[in-house]
């Protein structure tokens, strides 16, 4: 028994030794390519900063398993739920108001998204960074070259997940070059998103800070956006402001995709209203 005990304290000493030799082993690599010469830029020292710290970071997203199937699983879920409050619409003057709310929802589910799953990147880890690049291991941008585009396609899966479930099951435009352009729309939302929260996060001393500043500016920029007022109607000191809203961008080109080539009927309203 007790040789049993002595075996199962001998196997979590290894596998914690181990995990601490991964972890030296990267820093050694960063450390030593810096020692080789410290003033060289060039080309070789930064394919292996990069290369390093892209497998630190892939390391660190693939062993938080759980997160990435609760991604998927959630925006699986979201997609069968809003498709069916969205489905079944026709092509009458009714449908019109139903397909916009639903493209800004879509807006502001990509945005909201991308904003909050990068927010707590950066003031987590800025002590370690802090460290290692005034130990001169590595440079501030290999650092967030590796760290945006490992993480990117985590982020960015979920969302094409659930706007590819919901178009078909709402039944948007059904012409195919007006899926591929939805699917590229959602994409660059998501993207614009994810840069804003790296922004947000690199700027924030802490998680707590990030989290308290970045829903408030998504915030402006969904006002902003051109569904919940005219923009034309803005104040004269306002009226630059839906120019710099990714929202407002976003919602028009996917308003503008969806109502192309299409045509409505005016069988649902009397005879003395508009139609369009």
């Amino acid at each position: 028994r007790f040789d049993n005990g002595e075996n199962r304290d001998r196997a979590s000493s290894t596998n914690s030794d181990t995990a601490d030799d991964t972890k030296a082993n990267i820093t050694s690599a960063l450390t030593d390519n810096n020692d080789d010469d410290k003033k060289d830029e060039g080309l070789d020292r930064v394919w292996t900063n990069l290369s390093c710290l892209a497998w630190r970071t892939g390391v660190e997203v693939m062993r938080d398993r759980f997160t990435l199937k609760l991604k998927f699983i959630t925006s699986i879920f979201f997609a069968i739920l809003v498709g069916c409050v969205y489905s079944g619409m026709s092509d009458d003057q009714t449908s019109i108001q139903n397909r916009n709310g639903l493209l800004f929802f879509v807006t502001i589910n990509q945005s909201f998204n991308g904003l909050i799953s990068v927010l707590n990147t950066f003031p987590k880890e800025k002590v370690i960074v802090n460290r290692e690049i005034s130990s001169n291991a590595y440079k501030l941008n290999s650092y967030f070259l590796s760290k945006f585009f490992v993480e990117l396609p985590i982020n960015i899966l979920p969302p094409l997940v659930f706007s590819l479930i919901l178009y078909w099951i709402v039944g948007l435009n059904p012409a195919a070059d007006r899926v591929f352009i939805f699917m590229l729309l959602i994409m660059q939302t998501s993207i614009t998103a994810i840069a804003m929260g790296l922004a947000v996060s690199a700027g924030s001393a802490t998680v707590e800070s990030a989290g308290a500043v970045g829903p408030p500016l998504m915030i402006v920029c969904l006002l902003f956006g051109g569904f919940y007022i005219n923009v034309d109607s803005l104040p004269q000191v306002l009226n630059l402001l839906p120019y710099v809203s990714f929202v407002k961008w976003a919602f028009q080109s996917l308003v503008i995709n969806e109502y192309k080539d299409l045509t409505f009927n005016c069988d649902d309203i009397d005879d003395n209203m508009g139609c369009m």
